[in-house]
């Protein structure tokens, strides 16, 4: 009697290869992901001291950073990395009313090509618009001309998002290599088993 044979399919290593590329690809869109959420280059910035208008086009809560490392109007401005004793204040234009400014409930920092800071202070506002800024050196104190960028971050809404795309590629590609190391080593199975029967069977 003949016996019909059944054709085994081994996984290839390509696939451990493509579970790599996944944590690449994942690793890299959360870079990609917290480099937009930062958006260090389109904040608002302005030279100081003096008084400038500043338009703030969301509600919420804002961080005003130092950035000892900038680039305004195509001037590149490179001061202390201390915080100077400098006095921020700010104000609605078309209220006139003052909007309290504080100290950093988190205390951050960032760094790129063109632009380094970190936090100095941070303010909340209830509506878009134009907003007054005045920023002097603190009584009997001078010193160079420094720029202060304005920024909107959800710190938690980027981490949390930063922390999905990573989680996802790690779960995706660890997925990918558990299944194709089983599968690889139930076709071993299997061939061995075929190939001790056609041993026997001889």
């Amino acid at each position: 009697m003949r016996r019909t044979e059944k054709r085994i399919t081994k996984p290839s290593r390509w696939y451990y290869v493509l579970a790599a590329l996944v944590f690449v690809l994942g690793a890299a869109g959360g870079i990609a992901y917290a480099g937009a959420s930062l958006r260090v280059g389109a904040n608002p910035r302005v030279v100081v001291p003096g008084t400038h208008e500043i338009q703030l086009d969301d509600s919420g809560k804002y961080t005003i950073f130092y950035e000892y490392r900038s680039l305004v109007d195509g001037r590149l401005y490179s001061t202390n990395e201390s915080i100077p004793a400098i006095h921020v204040s700010l104000t609605a234009e078309d209220t006139l009313l003052p909007i309290e400014v504080s100290k950093p409930s988190v205390t951050s920092s960032y760094g790129t090509n063109h632009y380094s800071g970190k936090s100095l202070l941070e303010f909340n506002i209830d509506e878009r618009g134009e907003y007054i800024l005045t920023a002097e050196y603190e009584e009997g104190k001078t010193g160079p001309d420094v720029v202060l960028a304005i920024g909107q971050t959800n710190v938690a809404k980027m981490v949390i998002g930063l922390f999905a795309i990573v989680a996802v590629s790690l779960v995706l590609g660890s997925l990918i290599i558990v299944l194709t190391f089983v599968r690889r080593h139930i076709a071993n199975t299997r061939m061995k088993a075929v190939s001790t029967s056609d041993t026997t069977g001889a």
